[in-house]
């Protein structure tokens, strides 16, 4: 069995850790993804996930059982 010194894998971890933060730091510019959306279309998306949630409620491919929690069935055929 391989043995492993924990002080040496310790100080591993955290120069790995310090590395990914300092490159993280590093990054100028806007991150992909954190534009805000078009209000519009923030509305449309709702109505549409909405519906979809309806939808599979109707059909008893989900079932509400709690405030938290679902029922989700997944041997529905596709088509």
């Amino acid at each position: 069995m391989k043995k492993v010194d924990y002080r040496d894998w310790k100080r591993r971890k955290q120069e790995i850790f310090l590395k990914l933060i300092d490159a993280e730091n590093r990054f100028e510019g806007r991150v992909p993804g954190r534009r805000p959306r078009d209000p519009e279309k923030e509305k449309v998306l709702l109505d549409l996930d909405k519906a979809r949630r309806t939808r599979y409620i109707e059909t008893g491919k989900m079932e509400i059982l709690g405030s938290r929690r679902i029922k989700w069935r997944i041997d529905f055929k596709k088509g």
